[in-house]
């Protein structure tokens, strides 16, 4: 007993002994701890910092790159206004251009001199059956011009070549008839063979004139919508769409200048001053042609 009580004083007092030595230990971690937390916690507070530092950095920066987009969008947009400014006023300056292009073509070929043919001969003009045309104008005088071969009984048959049953020798922009004096005008695969310069301001208007009014014009063309479609889908084939397209140059009056659509004669003859313009009939087969039939008629004027 007297042993255990000597060891158990021995353990007391080591332990006495021990305790404020490991308080302190215990104290000194703490306090390491302690300072190892606040310094984590500077640096939190610091990364939070310049992470608020950055975002308020990037917004101005977006606020700063947004404000340079849109002056250079309204820069953008002032440009575009001003190529579309330039780009009227070239496009108003060529069309100038084009219409003095096309006014001095126009008087070089149909000017004072007057249109020629390609071989650079014009027809004289000269009645050749005066009896049937005094009597026509007597009962209403009916004009079949570019008759050709093909005469057309009960109409004067008017032809720059002086063919069986040709009436009238005359080119068709200079008929030997009054204004005002003839009651139709009818003509079969003709307007194909002038410019449409020469269709538009002198062929027509002279029609015109020379109809009484109310007087008919009526004029078979080549439909060139329909003949596209049917070269398209073979309908037509290459040499067919060729020669009714350019005519068929076998002579002198046989070449083609122009092509018509129902819609683009109509526009001419309305530009020309006709009125009740009809599309008889379209897409019309004739041999290895598609033509269109279209009427008008000159305005009556108005009762005073």
């Amino acid at each position: 007993m007297n042993h255990r009580q000597v060891a158990l004083d021995a353990l007391i007092e080591n332990l006495v002994a021990s305790i404020p030595v490991t308080i302190r230990n215990l104290a000194r971690v703490q306090h390491e701890q302690t300072g190892r937390l606040q310094e984590l916690s500077g640096r939190v507070t610091d990364a939070a910092e310049r992470i608020e530092a950055l975002a308020r950095a990037t917004d101005a920066g977006e606020s700063a790159a947004i404000q340079r987009l849109e002056s250079q969008h309204t820069g953008i947009e002032q440009l575009h206004a001003e190529a579309r400014s330039h780009a009227e006023s070239i496009q108003f300056l060529l069309g100038r251009v084009e219409f003095v292009r096309r006014e001095l073509m126009y008087e070089l070929r149909y000017g004072a001199s007057g249109p020629t043919t390609s071989e650079g001969v014009r027809a004289e003009s000269k009645i050749v059956n005066e009896s049937k045309v005094k009597s026509a104008l007597e009962t209403g005088l009916r004009l079949n011009l570019g008759a050709g071969h093909v005469p057309i009984e009960n109409y004067v048959n008017v032809d720059r070549r002086a063919l069986t049953g040709v009436d009238v020798v005359a080119e068709v922009d200079d008929l030997p008839f009054e204004p005002g004096s003839i009651t139709e005008i009818y003509s079969a695969h003709l307007l194909e063979h002038f410019p449409q310069e020469q269709v538009r301001r002198t062929l027509l208007p002279m029609w015109l004139s020379l109809l009484v009014p109310g007087g008919q014009f009526t004029a078979i063309v080549p439909d060139g919508e329909a003949m596209i479609a049917a070269a398209a889908n073979g309908t037509v084939s290459y040499e067919e769409f060729r020669e009714v397209w350019f005519g068929g140059q076998d002579y002198d009056g046989d070449f083609h200048f122009n092509m018509f659509t129902p819609s683009s004669l109509e526009q001419d003859l309305k530009g020309a001053g006709f009125l009740n313009v009809e599309i008889v009939e379209a897409a019309r087969k004739n041999g290895i042609c598609y033509e269109f039939e279209i009427s008008a008629i000159r305005p009556v004027a108005p009762k005073m």
